[in-house]
């Protein structure tokens, strides 16, 4: 906790940036409404039908309560993210305990302490709701299989806990979605051998498909060009970031461009790129390939084996298939807890096992925590560092944007300088093009639509495209009032404001 405290000092990030400007738009709107405009919803929202939230997701709805009810928009993330590690924290101690572990508490001791657990409790995320989702499937697999020894009716009690880890890790992130053909599978090998547990498992089943099912009523999706586009995303033939959200069409789907992809993918999600990679992905990785590999097979452990086999696969195949992030292996961390204080018990209690052993075990569950405690300490430090810079940017840009005319603004720049831009802007909805995709006249029917009176580039050719879309826009009849460059999170920008 001293950790947090020292290091959430405030906004910064990319991705972050849209997850707090949405809860300052629904304050706005009274509505879960983004200002971020992509040419992928332009064509069919407006300014009175703003299009739902690039995250529409649980947690965002979460913090957005927190945020309704007083919390400021950055703090409302950051209590959300506290809130759910400490409840992540119990599920792993009971996980513990149901297993039968000696010292329970060195489960949750490991997941908070962790350095990736500060990090996403600091950061505007959404990683942390995953993370309660791997422990609701740790959670519901023991308290299945403990249940089932006993021929208890109650096993539906934790194939319901499962239904929810599950329904919660693919509301958060689509490609958790292959978690549920791992849960019909885990259910029928559950079930095998005994046909009344079919009834006691209906409930789940149904709850999944009915759930799943109303997904996009729930949460609407932000539109954007489809799943190929996605795939192609950090190909050479990629015209830009985040193109599916850019370009209307479909991209062209190239299969070498792909298998290349996927390799530097799954190399990046294995081999460590920095220091503070081999604390946050290589540890991560050893510990569950330990835990799978050495703890004793039982009807709960192989549970929850399997699971963190699942999840693993779903790490690996997201980070080949679509993007490598080292906050993705964050699922993951939730096993690693469990995985740790069950070596670590299964040593203790080893038949040749003398004092020497005990001292040994228990100099390194200190020297973990210590370890992990520091690793903390220093990703917090760093957050600050960087946070402290971006806030000053950000605040710097909203309040000379707030001094512009009313309108929206439309942007050019690329998108670590859009994002912060994003945030700065509330309520002024952002309409965001790439000139590689979108044509000068596309852009001044955006501006037409729109009702744009400011624009945003960085670059001299983003000036020329710019005066182009606004000359067609007005029939030549607008200038262009230069405002001072200003440094953006993302690097430098320059503002005009058109006046007609």
């Amino acid at each position: 906790m001293g950790n947090v405290l020292y290091g959430a000092v405030g906004l910064r990030g990319s991705d972050q940036y849209w997850y707090v400007a949405d809860l300052l738009m629904s304050k706005f709107t009274d509505s879960p409404v983004t200002n971020a405009i992509y040419p992928t919803v332009a064509a069919t929202a407006s300014l009175t039908d703003l299009p739902p939230r690039i995250h529409n997701l649980p947690i965002t709805h979460l913090a957005g309560l927190a945020h309704q009810s007083g919390v400021s928009d950055y703090l409302s993330w950051v209590s959300v993210n506290v809130f759910l590690a400490i409840l992540i924290a119990l599920c792993l101690y009971f996980v513990a305990r149901i297993q039968g572990y000696s010292y329970s508490f060195i489960a949750p001791a490991v997941f908070l302490t962790f350095p990736l657990t500060l990090w996403l409790s600091i950061n505007a995320l959404a990683e942390m709701s995953l993370a309660l989702g791997a422990s609701l499937l740790i959670l519901g697999s023991v308290v299945a299989s403990s249940i089932a020894r006993a021929e208890s009716r109650s096993i539906s009690t934790g194939l319901l806990i499962m239904s929810a880890g599950s329904i919660l890790m693919f509301y958060t992130r689509d490609n958790y979605a292959l978690l549920l053909p791992a849960q019909a599978l885990l259910t029928i090998w559950m079930c095998r051998k005994n046909r009344n547990r079919w009834l006691l498992a209906a409930p789940s089943l149904i709850i999944t498909v009915v759930l799943v099912a109303l997904k996009p009523l729930i949460f609407p999706p932000y539109a954007h060009a489809g799943v190929l586009s996605q795939l192609m995303a950090g190909t050479p033939s990629e015209k830009g970031q985040m193109t599916s959200y850019y370009d209307l069409a479909q991209a062209p789907f190239s299969l070498s461009e792909f298998v290349s992809k996927v390799g530097m993918g799954l190399a990046e999600a294995i081999v460590p790129s920095s220091p503070s990679e081999v604390i946050t992905e290589s540890a991560v990785l050893l510990v569950v390939v330990a835990g799978i590999s050495l703890i004793r097979n039982n009807q709960s452990s192989r549970m929850v084996k399997y699971w963190a086999l699942v999840v693993l696969g779903i790490y690996l195949a997201s980070s080949a298939a679509f993007q490598a992030q080292n906050r993705y292996i964050f699922a993951l961390v939730p096993f690693v807890a469990v995985f740790a204080v069950g070596l670590i018990d299964q040593l203790k209690q080893h038949k040749r096992a003398t004092g020497w052993v005990s001292v040994v075990a228990w100099v390194a569950v200190g020297s973990i925590l210590i370890g992990c405690a520091a690793g903390s300490f220093l990703m917090a430090r760093e957050y600050k560092y960087q946070a402290q810079t971006e806030i000053e940017q950000t605040r710097k840009l909203g309040g000379e944007l707030a001094r512009e005319p009313s309108g929206s603004v439309l942007a050019v720049a690329d998108t670590s300088q859009v994002l912060p831009l994003t945030y700065a802007a509330v309520p002024r909805p952002v309409i965001a093009l790439n000139p590689l995709i979108s044509s000068p006249e596309e852009a001044a029917r955006l501006i037409e639509d729109w009702d744009v009176r400011i624009l945003v580039g960085a670059s001299k050719a983003h000036l020329e495209y710019l005066s182009l879309a606004v000359d067609l826009a007005f029939d030549g009849r607008a200038t262009l009032i230069t405002r001072p460059t200003y440094e953006a999170p993302g690097g430098p920008i320059q503002v005009w404001v058109i006046e007609p």
